[in-house]
């Protein structure tokens, strides 16, 4: 009997420290307080338009919703830019007028030399991800070289002394209906988007997460890097909610650049 009792504890103890994973590996977050917004899924921004039974024709990545947001950045309005990075933008832009699908070149570009893509320009790369919320944590999974990002939600400051890291440190907090950011010390050796927005460890990002239908989530963005723009600037972007048992698939940038010939090699 005491055999059995020890056993059924230590199972107890081994489920729960399991739990956050097997709810991770079954699509499922814990159960939220009512007071907490269900932010949890799969979301996805490939092809709006045919979710919402639009135009089915056009480019992958083509298909955006509102106008007044491009595929690969964040809004059709230009931050103004210090004169470094406006020269290093320019270097990284293609010789064309500004469109929907204009993105930075190639060479350029540091996810060609296998850099990995950081904390906001991850969602201009057309792919899907999951949001799964935790008591302390809210995790992102990338499909984009299965990137995996951290927003703590405990209380919990910026450390200090945290170095630079390609996803930065970011830290949360839940307001009404939404779910609001904070993230600091990206790597400066990454684009903000897929354009090719150059920011330095400096850049202070902020972040709203709601929902503005259930199937619709909009996030809210404000970057803040005094050492590259000249004031803080904004865009969003918006994603809509993949069908059930949709599953993010794996994508190691490194093998599809080299499958394709496409890889730089190092340096940015």
């Amino acid at each position: 009997m005491l055999r059995f009792c020890i056993h059924s504890i230590v199972t107890e103890l081994a489920f729960c420290a399991l739990a956050p994973l097997l709810s991770a590996q079954t699509g499922m977050s814990p159960a939220l307080p009512p007071s907490i917004p269900n932010l949890s899924g799969v979301w996805d921004n490939t092809h709006l338009d045919l979710h919402r039974g639009g135009p089915s024709e056009g480019p992958p990545g083509g298909f955006v919703g509102p106008g007044d947001i491009p595929t690969f950045g964040f809004t059709r309005e230009e931050p103004e830019m210090l004169p470094w990075a406006k020269e290093r933008y320019s270097a990284a832009r293609y010789d064309l007028p500004r469109g929907l699908l204009d993105r930075g070149k190639d060479a350029l570009d540091p996810i060609h030399s296998c850099f990995p893509p950081g904390p906001t320009r991850a969602f201009t790369n057309p792919s899907p991800w999951e949001l799964f919320q935790f008591p302390d944590a809210v995790v992102l999974l990338f499909e984009f070289d299965h990137q995996v990002r951290r927003i703590y939600v405990d209380g919990r400051g910026h450390p200090a002394g945290f170095a630079p890291s390609w996803m930065g440190h970011s830290i949360g907090r839940y307001d009404g209906d939404s779910l609001l950011a904070d993230t600091v010390k990206p790597s400066p050796r990454t684009w903000l988007d897929a354009m090719g927005h150059p920011q330095t460890e400096s850049l202070r990002i902020s972040e709203r997460f709601r929902l503005s239908d259930p199937d619709t989530l909009q996030i809210d963005f404000t970057f803040d890097d005094p050492e590259t723009y000249v004031r803080p600037w904004t865009g969003k972007k918006i994603f809509l909610r993949a069908p059930p048992r949709f599953e993010v698939l794996e994508s190691t940038l490194c093998e599809e650049w080299l499958e394709m010939g496409t890889h730089h090699g190092g340096g940015d």
